[in-house]
């Protein structure tokens, strides 16, 4: 017999929340990590043919300090569009100094990134990259649990990998507010399973 187990092997021995929390650090890993490098080497292409007036537009992105020089604007500035602007704006700002249009976003993402940036010196997108990272995490644990007890085990380990590897997930890892409202909903949704004892 031999010491050495595959991870498959280790990783069917996993049972209950340890088993949940395995598959969900694996599949939110491999999607921070393979599309970081999808997007990095995708802007180190794009970036070149864009205007230089472009980056850094206090129009567009508010008070932010978006990385422009490499590897940090690759593996950090890229994922600063769309509502991670705005998300970014509130977190430094709060509510009181940023446009209209920025109010009709719930407060939790941006306080979390606020939070975690206190603690990461002041960086508010490497902090948005965490809290969507650790809430892509408990939201593939919870759906994993909840798959589990309700079809078992394989269909728990499915039902995370086709989350994970849907198109959609890129909005899971990135600096929005989707992995935390997924997370806090499957939460929801299992505590009202332990509670009707199911």
């Amino acid at each position: 017999m031999s010491a050495k187990f595959s991870l498959s092997e280790q990783l069917g021995r996993l049972e209950g929340w340890r088993a949940a929390w395995a598959w969900a650090v694996m599949a939110t890993l491999g999607l921070r990590l393979g599309l970081g490098a999808v997007m990095a080497s995708t802007w180190l292409i794009i970036k070149p043919r864009l205007a230089p007036g472009l980056l850094n537009n206090p129009n567009v992105y508010g008070v932010l300090e978006i990385p422009t020089t490499s590897p940090g604007d690759a593996f950090l500035g890229v994922w600063v569009r769309w509502d991670a602007v705005h998300h970014l704006n509130l977190a430094a700002l709060g509510y009181e100094n940023v446009s209209t249009g920025d109010s009709v976003f719930y407060p939790l993402f941006a306080l979390l990134t606020r939070v975690f940036a206190c603690l990461l010196g002041g960086d508010l997108i490497l902090a948005s990259l965490i809290v969507a990272t650790l809430a892509t995490c408990a939201a593939l644990a919870g759906l994993y649990r909840l798959a589990d007890s309700a079809f078992g085990p394989c269909s728990a380990r499915w039902s995370v990998l086709v989350l994970a590897s849907f198109p959609t997930a890129v909005f899971l890892v990135a600096p929005f507010t989707e992995s935390l409202f997924l997370a806090l909903t499957i939460g929801a949704g299992a505590g009202l399973m332990v509670m009707r004892g199911a």
